[in-house]
């Protein structure tokens, strides 16, 4: 386990990257909407921003030197428990605790921000023997 200090940084770097990743999504995604309908623009969004967060995290937050054949698998899985992550809690907190869709997304992104983290520094980004 790295030092306060370290953990830290890594945390840091691990949502400076997180957060270009949905600048690039969103902003993608508003250009291309203008030519196509939204639907298949916040798609194509997604996609650059989950290419984009891969690169950020493998590169910058964790500084992996693991060929990309043997992470990329692992990123993948991740962002599919991440993305079933957010539908449970946010199904679970607005329909059962808040009643409010913003503060339901809200606490499910924050709790989903935690699980990604974890799941990137002990699961996809370490490192292997």
């Amino acid at each position: 386990m790295p030092n306060a200090t370290s953990f830290v940084g890594l945390w840091v770097r691990f949502l400076t990257s997180g957060g270009l990743a949905t600048a690039v999504h969103w902003s993608l995604m508003w250009l291309m909407q203008f030519g196509m309908n939204a639907t298949p623009a916040t798609a194509v969004g997604a996609g650059a921003g989950a290419v984009t967060n891969y690169l950020m995290q493998y590169y910058h937050t964790f500084k992996c030197q693991t060929a990309h054949t043997t992470v990329i698998p692992d990123y993948l899985k991740v962002v599919l428990v991440g993305w079933v992550a957010n539908i449970l809690l946010f199904y679970l907190l607005y329909s059962f605790l808040l009643n409010n869709a913003a503060w339901a997304q809200l606490l499910t992104t924050a709790l989903v921000t935690l699980l990604n983290f974890t799941l990137y520094h002990k699961v996809v980004f370490h490192e292997r023997e």
